[in-house]
């Protein structure tokens, strides 16, 4: 809606990924007005599957107003959300728990890590690891990935950064 769209407009940092009717955020607060919950993005909600906890990854909570810079979820988004219903955040990759009660077939002892979003994972998958590199990928929307020393953010034109191997992309 409009409304929802401006007010998030009005209260957030015009760096924030979280903006738009489609961010993570708004439909976060589309469904607060429904029911009491906790906030799981697709990748936390597998991940919890296979016996992780409550825990998302820097990545997933940047549209839903993760501040990657700060590593915090921001005081703004307060008029919002609850925000002890969102996630505890850690960096891609990091293990979170280890499997439990065989779940799936799998062994006790197979550890759950935090995930990352589809673009992030495709360009690690291409071995791109330093500062400069570049890689384009085309799927249902066209992605260009840049690794950089620093972040870039630049929502109106679609440019936010993930942090990514100590790096920002």
């Amino acid at each position: 809606d409009n409304d929802l769209v401006a007010a998030i407009a009005e209260s957030s940092p015009p760096t924030t990924a979280a903006r738009g009717a489609t961010s993570g955020l708004a439909r976060a607060i589309g469904l607060s007005a429904h029911a009491p919950f906790r906030i799981l993005h697709q990748a936390d909600w597998i991940a919890m599957m296979f016996g992780g906890g409550s825990v998302t990854d820097e990545n997933n909570a940047l549209k839903t107003g993760y501040d990657p810079v700060a590593g915090c979820w921001p005081d703004w988004m307060e008029r919002f959300v609850d925000v002890s219903l969102l996630p505890d955040v850690v960096p891609a990759g990091r293990i979170t728990a280890r499997v439990t009660g065989g779940q799936f077939g799998l062994s006790d002892d197979c550890a759950v890590g935090a995930g990352t979003t589809d673009g992030c994972a495709s360009f690690l998958a291409t071995g791109a690891s330093q500062a400069g590199d570049g890689v384009t990928a085309l799927g249902t929307t066209l992605t260009i990935k840049l690794l950089s020393d620093r972040p870039v953010f630049a929502p109106e034109y679609g440019i936010y950064s993930h942090r990514v191997l100590g790096l920002w992309l």
